[in-house]
Formats: C-alpha cells, structure tokens, sequence
C-alpha cells in the first residue's frame, strides 16, 4: 500500500512546492526600465529616487515614463529643461522622504524654465504622513507641499494630478508665462488638525493660464494667487465637501509678493461649497488675513459661487489708481442676510457679497456688496 502512495505523495509534495514556487509574495516584484540602462521598482514597495533622478539629469527631452508606482525615498530636483511624459505613474512620498534643502517637497525645480510634465500624479501619502512635526502652521510647513517651482519660466503641466500634500500646497509656483490645464489638485492637507494646504499656490504668474482645472476638498485656499499680469484664470471647478478656508483667493501674500492683477481675468469658474464648506467662495484681496496694502486690478466676471458662508469677499481689493472690476458673478447663498456663521475668529455675519470700505471696486453689471467689514478673520 506504502509504494502505491509512495508516487502519489512525492507528486502532491512536488505540485504543492511548484504552487509555493508560483506565488509572486515569496519574491521582490521585477524592476522596469525607467529610461535606458536605468531600473527601478514600480510597486511603490522600495525607493526609486535614485533611479528616476538619474533619468531626469541624463535622459534626452521627451522622457516617457513606464506605469507604475514609485516611491520616492528622497527629493527630486529638475536641473534641465525637460518634457515628460507620464501617463499612468505615479510618485508616492515615502514616510521619511528627504527633501531639498533640508525641505520636504517631492519634486523641486527653480531659477530655469522649459519644463513640460504630462499625466503624472504627485501623491504625498497623507494618510501615513500626517502629524509630520514640520507641518506646524509655521514657515517649516511650506516644505511639505509635493511640488514647487521656484522662479521657472515656461512651465506646462498637463493632465497632472497632485494630491494628499502633507502640509503647504499641492504646488507652489513663481515664474512666467505657465500653461497649468486640465490637472487635479484633491485632498492636500487637513484643515481640522490646522495641517493646511492650498491646492495651488501661485506666488507670482505673469501671462500665465489657469485653465480647465479641477480643485476638490484642499485645505487651505484651493487656488489662492499672489499676483500675475495679464493672466487668464477660468473654466475650472472648485468643489468642497470638506472645510476651507476660500475656494479661490486673490492675495498678495501680505505684502511678499505684487499683488498685481493689472489685465488678468478670472472668468466662468464653478465654486461648489456644498453645505457651507467654504468660509468664502471668492477671496479678493488680503484683509481677510492680514492689513496689508490693497491688490491692484483684475476683472472677475461670470463666476458661480455656491453654499459658501460668504460667496464673494472684496477686502483690500482695488486701487484709485487700478479698481478690481466685478460683473456677471452668480452667488447662491444657503443662508438669509445676516445670519452668523463661525469663521476661525468667532462668530460674524454672513452676506453672498461684502465689500469693505477698504476696496476700490467697479460693478458695472454685478450686485453690489454690503458695505461692512471683514478682517483678521478667515
């Protein structure tokens, strides 16, 4: 009986070690090729910074990007003028990324232009990062974003997702004459553990375009813009189903950056506050924050703004010399005139528009604001 199993044994012992030889868990997942000659892991399981660094110091323009997951254990810097291509990647930030500068920003690039990125997405692994020590309301907290630009002209993104930045911004921007359409900024930082994040940051954009974005429950401000000449801000959509500050926001960052709106135009976005998320849905000028001198220009028309506590805010907005014009804006307020609201300072009243005696303000086609004043008090 014995050598009549014996064969069957040896054989069930032998499938069930080819089955355990078969299982991919036992075995680190093979690396791709990321550019020529160079391999990283596209699991997201071990760190790939070195690997894509490599690639983006030696590739030639375009690099195309394989699928995949890849984490970055440490900052990646743009030295180069560079187009990549990205569809289907992503960079995740490891726990204890090590950042530029001692920072902790996952992709830095400044004092260049003729960058391109296309169909990346930028995760800053929130759910594992947050409680990061950096992130502690202070300037430490604008390392935490995912990406930054730092004085980079010509920039296009894309089709770019950046989203769940531990603190500070999906990205912050300066330079000139961007292209930043039909990308994501989603879920980047947490407003109830005071981790802020803006969506976007644009520090300072001249002849920029804004365009066919989509900003989804940031933290912060989800576009909030420190001045920019001549730029086009329009068609995307604002939605919050968690707490912010301001949907959209034009600031001049208390005085650090121009404030200078001269000819740019912010035109046929979509705010949805839901359920009063939003403490305003437009921001037009800095007193809502801080006293420091008045924005100068800009034309926002054609804007819808619904359920915010306050739909359009103009404090410091204007000059004598540039007014702001406001025309053709559609407010949707879920509350009658009037009625309190809490905001980080207490309880105020709430109106769908509110102009301060501080702003200098044209609404040639638009419903005027009460005259009231908002300040110190986002």
């Amino acid at each position: 009986m014995l050598r009549l199993l014996f064969p069957l044994l040896l054989l069930a012992c032998t499938s069930a070690g080819a089955a355990s030889l078969a299982k991919p868990s036992r075995y680190a997942p093979a690396p791709v090729a990321v550019c020529p000659g160079v391999l990283a892991d596209a699991t997201g399981t071990t760190g790939a910074s070195r690997a894509l660094q490599q690639c983006l110091d030696t590739t030639p323009s375009p690099w195309t990007i394989p699928p995949g997951v890849y984490a970055l254990d440490a900052a990646l810097t743009i030295r180069r003028p560079i187009a990549v291509y990205a569809h289907g990647a992503t960079f995740k930030a490891q726990r204890d990324i090590i950042g530029t500068f001692g920072g902790h920003t996952m992709v830095f690039s400044g004092y260049m232009s003729g960058v391109r990125l296309t169909g990346l997405t930028l995760d800053g692994n929130l759910p594992e990062r947050a409680g990061a020590w950096f992130c502690n309301g202070t300037n430490d907290a604008y390392a935490g974003g995912n990406i930054h630009f730092d004085h980079v002209d010509d920039v296009v993104l894309d089709g770019v997702t950046t989203r769940d930045a531990v603190c500070g911004s999906g990205m912050h921007f300066s330079g000139k004459r961007a292209r930043i359409v039909n990308s994501v900024f989603e879920r980047n930082g947490t407003h109830r553990s005071n981790q802020w994040a803006d969506g976007l940051t644009l520090l300072n954009c001249d002849d920029c375009t804004v365009t066919g974005n989509r900003f989804t429950d940031n933290s912060d401000v989800g576009l909030v813009f420190g001045g920019g000449e001549r730029t086009l801000v329009a068609d995307n959509l604002f939605e919050q189903a968690t707490p912010i500050f301001a949907a959209l926001a034009l600031d001049n960052f208390n005085g650090s950056q121009s404030g200078s709106f001269v000819g740019t135009v912010v035109t046929r976005n979509t705010i949805d506050c839901r359920n009063l998320q939003c403490d305003f849905g437009m921001n037009l000028g800095p007193r809502a924050w801080y006293l420091s001198a008045n924005i100068r220009g800009g034309t926002v028309q054609g804007n819808t703004i619904t359920g915010a506590k306050i739909g359009v805010l103009a404090g410091g907005a204007g000059t004598p010399a540039d007014p702001m014009m406001l025309q053709d804006n559609t407010v949707v307020s879920l509350m009658a005139p009037g009625t309190m609201a809490s905001f980080s300072c207490g309880f105020r009243s709430t109106f769908p528009r509110i102009t301060s005696p501080s702003s200098v303000i044209q609404v040639p086609k638009d419903a005027p604001g009460v005259s009231t004043v908002h300040e110190l008090c986002p």
